[in-house]
């Protein structure tokens, strides 16, 4: 006869067995994914495996011969908590949202890495002046994503004669994240504010910006945008604080919107881009971020097509017929949020 004491300790064995399976089903399997492209005149095949189970889709569009960052470098501001406080008294509207700005920057690398997007670099304000010296003739293909509410007065102090918008007009891309753009400039004097209509400096004209002193909820916005792109793409992030509005200029609106804001605005600018992504730092921003800037996006890109299905220990192959000498191909794989992704350029 067996004991009481006997069955608990048979019982207690079954338990722990379980947690070690269950811990390797999830931690010990690790699942390969690939995906590739061939590009014929007049179409494009792709290939997509998975040892595992997964959605994918298959986003083609043209890029009107806009040349799409490929280098990204970013800034981490190594004063931003010192000012931050005095940031957020000076602000008239809504508070730059707040990050620990290196911790965010780690991530958006790590996004960007499982999408096959690996050419990123972390810099302070003195690399941030030579990168941009260094390139003013060159900047194209070439990305600065800025994560603070401010930037060196090196390169920009509140004027539209400065090294960072020459840099953009000649071809260059920045990248904005959660605070109004251009609105201070740090030296060695501290935290300095720019009066008047500082969005006329970046974009050559006076753009709205969505940052009234409102509740955080009055920024959210169901409202799609973009047309396909934004369910192409899955993008996620639904909040219009310090987002802009772009009528009247040349480019493209993404995400979800409202009163003529977005969560993503994409802004041509003399030879280059400016790329405005609203909201706080949160999950549903950096995954469409890692979406954006991965897949290759510009001002200028206009949607193709688009393919889904599913993969399951398999590969599954597809085509589009093309009819445009500048398109991309961008194949991602994940659920809720992406866990794969791959570009592709004829």
């Amino acid at each position: 006869m067996v004991s009481k004491t006997d069955k608990i300790a048979v019982l207690a064995v079954v338990l722990i067995a379980a947690v070690f399976v269950g811990e390797y089903l999830t931690y010990g399997y690790e699942v390969d994914r690939d995906a590739s492209a061939s590009w014929e005149s007049d179409k494009v095949s792709y290939s997509v495996e998975s040892s595992g189970s997964d959605e994918y889709r298959a986003v083609l569009f043209d890029n009107a011969g806009q040349v799409p960052v490929s280098k990204l470098y970013i800034y981490v501001d190594g004063t931003y908590d010192k000012y931050y406080r005095d940031a957020c008294d000076l602000s008239d509207g809504a508070k730059p949202c707040y990050i620990e700005a290196g911790y965010y920057a780690e991530q958006v690398r790590e996004s960007l890495k499982i999408r096959g997007f690996t050419d990123v670099t972390l810099i302070d304000g003195i690399e941030l002046e030579e990168i941009l010296r260094s390139t003013m003739s060159s900047s194209a293909g070439i990305g600065i994503m800025v994560l603070s509410y401010a930037i060196p007065g090196s390169v920009y102090s509140g004027q539209s004669d400065c090294l960072l918008v020459n840099w953009v007009n000649g071809g260059g891309g920045l990248y904005w994240l959660s605070s109004e753009i251009g609105r201070f400039y740090t030296d060695d004097d501290g935290l300095h504010k720019v009066s008047g209509d500082c969005t006329a400096y970046f974009f050559g004209t006076s753009v709205p910006v969505d940052c009234d002193d409102k509740d955080e909820l009055g920024y959210i916005t169901g409202n799609p945008v973009g047309g396909v792109f934004t369910e192409a793409l899955c993008l996620k992030n639904s909040t219009t604080e310090f987002g802009i509005d772009i009528t009247g200029l040349s480019g493209i609106q993404l995400g979800f919107g409202e009163g003529g804001y977005a969560s993503i605005s994409l802004v041509s600018v003399g030879s280059g881009m400016i790329c405005v992504f609203a909201g706080g730092f949160d999950i549903n921003q950096l995954d469409d971020v890692g979406q954006v800037i991965a897949s290759k996006l510009t001002c200028d890109s206009v949607f193709i097509s688009m393919q889904k299905d599913k993969v399951t220990r398999e590969t599954v192959r597809g085509s589009f017929g093309l009819s445009t000498s500048d398109a991309y191909l961008f194949i991602y794989m994940g659920g809720t949020y992406t866990n794969f992704g791959a570009c592709f350029h004829a």
